[in-house]
């Protein structure tokens, strides 16, 4: 794939290209390639079987309620860290809990929690350094994965809990991934298409705008908040 964003055409190939129900709009399948796809991955690094207790920070995102909606196809818990305004969609996605990250004692007791319930994997979309602030929030064998940065220190002593780190990006599939793994992630592209045209994906749109507004929705996004997806229509 070629360097560039907001283009009518570009070239990619044919191993990436992800078929499209004759039933979806466009502007729905913008959302998958780039949001979607990155959640995707991210819960694909962690092996966990349903009942599982996970924490999604930034769960009100794009990337944040993809993920929310692929945790809960696995069974998996969430407990999601998100704006207080947002916290009633974040539950609809998906959800078992939403606690708004302004409260200053959400780390505490989450870990008091984390006795009874003990979290299994952090997925955090804020920074490196706010990822490894959670670290001892993971139960044993735990898995922390950063979607925004990733872990350039190892944030727990030794044969401690034995936590397993993950970074995700989208973009090293178009640099190092095999046939394989593209196959795979195509798969759950058409997956996550065919599950929008039945209602049971939702892609989170917040604006569409024209072509022609580009720089006012770049800036938009750039403000903030951005409960979801903004799609460019060329």
């Amino acid at each position: 794939m070629r360097p560039g964003s907001f283009a009518e055409y570009t070239v990619v190939p044919t191993r990436a290209l992800i078929p499209l129900p004759a039933e979806l709009p466009f502007v729905a399948a913008a959302t998958i390639p780039c949001p979607a796809l990155t959640a995707f991955q991210a819960v694909s690094k962690v092996p966990l079987g349903p009942g599982a207790h996970v924490l999604v920070t930034g769960a009100s995102g794009a990337v944040g309620g993809a993920l929310l909606q692929l945790a809960r196809s696995r069974g998996w818990i969430v407990h999601a860290i998100c704006s207080a305004s947002q916290a009633e969609r974040v539950l609809r996605l998906g959800a078992a809990a939403a606690t708004d990250y302004r409260y200053p004692q959400w780390r505490e007791e989450l870990r008091e929690r984390a006795h009874l319930q003990p979290l299994q994997a952090v997925f955090d979309m804020v920074s490196g350094a706010h990822a490894a602030s959670l670290a001892p929030l993971l139960t044993a064998n735990g898995h922390l994965v950063c979607i925004q940065d990733r872990q350039e220190n190892v944030p727990l002593p030794a044969f401690t809990t034995t936590i397993s780190l993950h970074e995700v990006g989208l973009n090293a599939m178009h640099g190092y991934a095999d046939d394989r793994q593209w196959s795979n992630l195509v798969a759950a592209g058409a997956a996550i298409a065919k599950d929008i045209v039945t209602g049971r994906f939702d892609p989170q749109i917040v604006e569409i705008a024209a072509f022609e507004a580009l720089p006012e929705a770049l800036a938009r996004l750039k403000a903030g908040p951005n409960p979801g997806n903004r799609v460019i229509l060329i």
